[in-house]
């Protein structure tokens, strides 16, 4: 009897909500799931995927092709696991393939979901916490999004864990690393619990899926990824440094402390050093309560409780990607202070951050700062006992790490009006500058008048700069080019400098 409560409360019911879900979702735009549909079908096509990783414009090009409208894609933040993941749904039309791989989403949530409440044995009041996520439940569909299949991942870890299964739980982590690479947070659960074979295990099983990526797909645009892009997707560019639509510490003390003239003109003191000593001091903090609870016992609770403080310290936090606190926010029900927590979770997970734009600041990150108000409520919850020396080295190492990580150099920009699209093409003549920008099955070009009387230009072939793609030398002394430094992979922008040669 309880088994089949358990099959009705947490597949039965879950399943017909995300069914309706699916539903609504089903007439919305390819979103995100066009760069993992499109990137494995120009695979298959045998095109040149270095131009996928190196140029939005020319991905999006080879998109319109295939008569898809409404949409923007960029493949650059994307692992090259995933062409080989998402290959088999190529031969579906972009739109069936999209529905398909939401209904196996769904099919292995509530599968997963279930497989964890009959292990914990919840009651249906746990299943409640899905109602804590409606928005970004709803936005993993619209989008085409892999975060069910994560969640679901991270409950199978957790029950594998309880059933000592060092090798799944090993190839899990690999899995989701190569699918997304933040959520291989996990493995510092790990790590606090001093699980080093587990550690051991998951190293070697992504070396081994990485090795395997190699040999399917060849050296370059693996190594290229890992070295080139990985790098810059932690140091969060991804879209823009200052985009509040990720909400996240880093981009809440971006908008504070640094200054950017197209980005960010209104920062209120420019010291991007402040950036890298309080972010430093937070995540070291967060981290340190984390492992202060982990580290002493395996129940569900302190797992989720440690998911919950690896989404709050990323630097890249979507309504999508917020579907991860689905452990968190079941667990918080048995919180004593579970009625403050579950009011603060779902305001913060559900009002679309559109209806902020443009409110003042504390209004503007409402989401990052209730997030920080749940972490304050938690720990009150279980008032660790800390060590402060251990706390005080943490907060130094952190941010002294983060002090010189994130420093800033002046951008140079040409122009600050930013409009929509990305910048992919540059021409500079006799009188005018044109640049030339993407916005999906959309181009655009924008001619600028130039500040001075141009007697001479010439292409600038090397200037000595990769983040560079096109640039001029004009009257032998001012340097116009397109950049994407200190911003979004490939979001480039037009940059000027005098540059005497």
């Amino acid at each position: 009897m309880i088994q089949k409560k358990v099959f009705v409360y947490f597949f039965v019911f879950p399943l017909i909500l995300l069914t309706g879900f699916l539903l609504l979702a089903k007439g919305k735009p390819l979103g995100d799931f066009g760069n993992y549909y499109y990137g494995s079908k120009i695979w298959a096509e045998g095109k040149d995927l270095n131009h996928l990783y190196n140029d939005i414009h020319w991905f999006n090009e080879q998109i319109k092709t295939h008569g898809e409208k409404d949409f923007f894609e960029n493949y650059r933040p994307v692992p090259p696991f995933s062409l080989v993941l998402y290959r088999p749904f190529t031969f579906l039309s972009s739109s069936t393939a999209k529905l398909l791989f939401n209904i196996i989403s769904c099919i292995v949530f509530c599968f997963s979901l279930a497989r964890v409440a009959r292990l914990q044995k919840w009651n249906y009041k746990y299943v409640l916490g899905i109602a804590i996520l409606i928005l970004p439940l709803y936005n993993n569909l619209a989008q085409g999004q892999s975060y069910l299949l994560i969640t679901a991942i991270l409950f199978e870890i957790y029950i594998a864990y309880r059933r000592d299964n060092k090798w799944l739980i090993a190839f899990l982590i690999a899995f989701i690393f190569h699918l997304k690479l933040f959520p291989v947070f996990i493995l510092g659960y790990f790590l606090f619990r001093k699980e080093y074979k587990i550690v051991l295990f998951s190293t070697l099983m992504i070396v081994g899926l990485t090795a395997l990526t190699i040999l399917i797909l060849g050296t370059g645009i693996v190594q290229n990824y890992f070295t080139e892009i990985a790098p810059r997707l932690m140091r969060n560019e991804i879209i823009d440094p200052f985009y509040f639509g990720h909400q996240s510490i880093n981009i809440f003390l971006n908008d504070l402390f640094c200054y950017d003239a197209i980005s960010n003109p209104d920062a209120l003191i420019n010291n991007p050093y402040l950036v890298g000593v309080i972010e430093g001091i937070i995540v070291g903090f967060i981290i340190y309560f984390a492992y202060s609870l982990v580290s002493k016992s395996n129940e569900f609770v302190f797992y989720a409780l440690f998911i919950f403080c690896g989404v709050l310290i990323s630097r890249y936090v979507t309504s999508y990607f917020l579907f991860l606190l689905l452990p968190f926010a079941i667990s918080v029900i048995d919180y004593k202070r579970s009625n403050v927590i579950i009011i603060a979770l779902l305001i913060s997970c559900n009002i679309p951050l559109s209806f902020m734009e443009g409110m003042p600041l504390v209004l503007k990150y409402f989401r990052i700062l209730l997030m920080l108000a749940v972490f304050v409520l938690v720990f009150f919850e279980f008032k660790p006992k800390l060590n402060y020396a251990i706390l005080l080295i943490i907060g130094i190492v952190f941010s002294g790490f983060n002090f010189f990580k994130n420093r800033r150099y002046e951008n140079h920009y040409y122009v600050t009006e930013n409009k929509p699209g990305v910048l992919y093409g540059l021409r500079a003549d006799i009188g005018s500058v044109v640049v030339k920008r993407c916005l999906g099955s959309r181009d655009f070009s924008d001619t600028i008048k130039f500040h001075v009387k141009i007697n001479s230009v010439t292409p600038a072939l090397d200037i000595g700069n990769k983040n560079v793609i096109r640039a001029y030398r004009i009257n032998d002394s001012i340097l116009v080019y397109l950049s994407d430094f200190q911003q979004g992979i490939g979001m480039y922008k037009l940059r000027m400098k005098i540059d005497k040669r």
